[in-house]
């Protein structure tokens, strides 16, 4: 239902702070540089099939943000994981002075 999935784009935006509603089919992201430069760089690359569909940077309300392709655009209920990939590992607990978990 249209209306069911515009109310949860405005929930999207309200709960992260990052994201904002866009044209059908997008969604504005806060401007990061570093985003903005990692999507240019994937213009030419294998990888371009599996990120979202960069639209370049937009203004809105004042605010400087990423235009890319709302990938949950087609999905009623959406789930979402957000899995990170890098070189630093986070522990998912607070270590203690000896690096060991207080629990």
């Amino acid at each position: 239902m249209p209306g069911r999935r515009a109310g949860m784009r405005n929930c999207l935006y309200l709960i992260s702070g990052n994201f904002k509603a866009a044209d059908e089919g997008t969604i504005l992201k806060k401007l990061s540089e570093n985003e903005m430069q990692c999507f240019e760089k994937l213009r030419d690359d294998v990888l371009l099939p599996y990120v979202p569909g960069y639209h370049g940077v937009v203004e809105n309300d004042g605010e400087t943000f990423l235009q890319m392709t709302d990938l949950l655009a087609n999905f009623d209920h959406p789930n979402v994981m957000d899995c990170k990939m890098g070189v630093r590992l986070y522990a998912w607990f607070p270590a203690t002075a000896g690096g060991r978990p207080h629990w």
